[in-house]
């Protein structure tokens, strides 16, 4: 496979696609090179949350262009996107929480989603599982809710090849080309393909590529977890997703089911070199350690849900999150070559954000202003260090641990 193309997009999730989908829209020449099938790996395998109120006016400038962008992929594929809007209720029942909650609101004053404050009662009709009896704030957000995160991805690449990007499945990048300190091409198991940008959105696989071109990122694979429980009548589809920071964990809806996620005290971090090709061919836990997290957050989450205990857990979901350890995205132009971009080091937001991330992409691919301050993301903010070292895949890993449910809008798994 000999090609020549504008802009090669590496990676075919729900970043690789919305990227995509945003350039072709501009008139660019766009390859996306996808080592198994469209979605396959870690957008498959996420809980699809969309949290508007984030606790920075760029976190909620980051979710509004995603929410955005169902309306625009549903007007151009002529169906909906799957997305729930259902709300989203944030509950704190700690003075940490609360401030964390208050500064969050705050920052939704500059142009950030509305909401509303509900009281106990309120929150318990909506929500017939919570107990809020030890409850100090609750916020309603009506714009938030969940989208299956593997349908989100197939809308972008339908989207993306209607403005005329081509996507190539089963094709492997195996090697950045630079010359002269510039990105020249892309080297696969089917051949090279010429072009003048990169775009690395392979998720926790973009590491071991920019590595080998002298370009660290900071990031490690780290896993995150779901649980999905039988059916049961005080859940239905309609019942809002819920943070639950207090007990480092969220609930959400799955017609007559709900989706719990709950952070281990310890998530384990695993060099990104040793990962298998097929995310689905990666050990995430033996069977003893997938209850892990639930059995630590027991006692906090029967504070909120008495009826733990009496659920039947029958599907357990566990993937990766790439996650730095400012638990901040990396987005933006690799130090020292020219011509390659990088959008990866979601931190369990990359549903959530991919449509800003994208609008973030094009902007520097294009050489425009941002909307949005880029620096907190930058690529080299870390300084001189090695992503490979164990001590720095633990500090990835803490930044999952120490993340808040509510400062974070909370994780895509959870």
């Amino acid at each position: 496979m000999e090609d020549e193309t504008e802009i090669v997009v590496v990676g075919g999730g729900v970043i690789g696609c919305a990227i995509a989908w945003r350039l072709a829209a501009e008139r660019r020449s766009v390859l996306v090179l996808e080592r198994n099938d469209v979605g396959s790996a870690a957008s498959s395998r996420a809980a699809g949350l969309i949290t508007p109120l984030r606790p920075s006016v760029a976190g909620n400038w980051f979710v509004r262009q995603t929410l955005d962008a169902f309306d625009q992929l549903s007007g151009i594929l002529g169906e909906p996107v799957g997305f729930h809007r259902v709300g989203t209720v944030l509950v704190a029942a700690s003075p940490d929480s609360e401030r964390q909650l208050l500064a969050m609101t705050e920052a939704a004053v500059s142009g950030g989603p509305s909401y509303d404050w509900l009281d106990r009662m309120e929150a318990e009709r909506r929500l017939p599982w919570l107990s809020a009896s030890t409850v100090r704030r609750i916020a309603w957000v009506p714009e938030g809710g969940y989208i299956d995160p593997y349908l989100l991805t197939q809308a972008y690449g339908r989207a993306a090849r209607a403005a005329g990007a081509r996507i190539r499945t089963r094709v492997s990048a195996s090697r950045l080309i630079v010359e002269d300190g510039r990105v020249r091409g892309v080297d696969t198991d089917q051949g090279r393909v010429a072009c003048r940008n990169v775009v690395l959105a392979a998720g926790a696989w973009a590491g071991p590529l920019a590595s080998a071109i002298g370009v660290p990122l900071g990031m490690a694979p780290v896993r995150s977890h779901y649980w999905i429980t039988a059916s049961n009548p005080l859940f239905d589809a309609d019942q809002p997703v819920t943070l639950l920071p207090d007990a480092a964990s969220y609930v959400r809806p799955e017609h007559d089911r709900l989706v719990i996620g709950a952070r281990e005290g310890r998530s384990p971090s695993y060099d990104a070199r040793s990962l298998p090709d097929d995310a689905g061919a990666l050990p995430l836990g033996s069977e003893e350690e997938r209850w892990i997290g639930l059995i630590e957050r027991r006692d906090a989450l029967l504070t909120f849900l008495p009826s733990l205990d009496e659920l039947e857990m029958v599907h357990f979901i566990a993937g990766l999150s790439a996650y730095t350890p400012d638990g901040q995205q990396l987005i933006g132009p690799a130090p020292g070559v020219a011509g390659l971009y990088v959008a990866a080091g979601c931190c369990g937001m990359g549903i959530a954000t991919s449509a800003g991330i994208a609008r973030l992409i094009a902007d520097m691919i294009a050489g425009r202003t941002p909307p949005v301050d880029p620096r907190p993301y930058r690529l080299d903010r870390f300084g001189a260090f090695d992503p490979y070292q164990p001590e720095f895949l633990e500090r990835c890993a803490q930044s999952r641990t120490a993340k808040s449910g509510a400062g974070s809008g909370a994780a895509h798994r959870g």
